[in-house]
């Protein structure tokens, strides 16, 4: 033996052996349509209709770099996201809908 510990590869071991442990499994989302959010379709693409109440946020979608969502509240509080396509200057059809109890 060449004088070393044995401790760095017992730890490693140990790890290896440790470590599916500390793993779990991710759940899928939902697919099924009675779980989505509902949708609401706009009349003019170029408009947001003045019952939507106020622009409350403006996000950016991981990974699209030339859209928008906008994100409105309503004086019942029922919230409203919907798409803005900056290339085309337009906003998407549908709005997803959030209402709350």
């Amino acid at each position: 033996m060449s004088g070393r510990s044995p401790t760095p590869l017992v730890f490693l071991v140990l790890l290896l052996l440790l470590l599916p442990l500390s793993c779990t499994r991710i759940q899928k989302p939902a697919t099924s349509g009675d779980t989505a959010l509902p949708t609401e379709q706009l009349t003019s693409l170029d408009a947001i209709p003045a019952d939507w109440g106020e622009l409350v946020s403006v996000s950016a979608p991981p990974g699209w770099s030339d859209a928008l969502l906008l994100w409105f509240e309503d004086a019942d509080g029922t919230i409203r996201a919907v798409l803005y396509n900056a290339t085309t200057a337009q906003l998407a059809r549908d709005a997803r809908v959030i209402r709350r109890n």
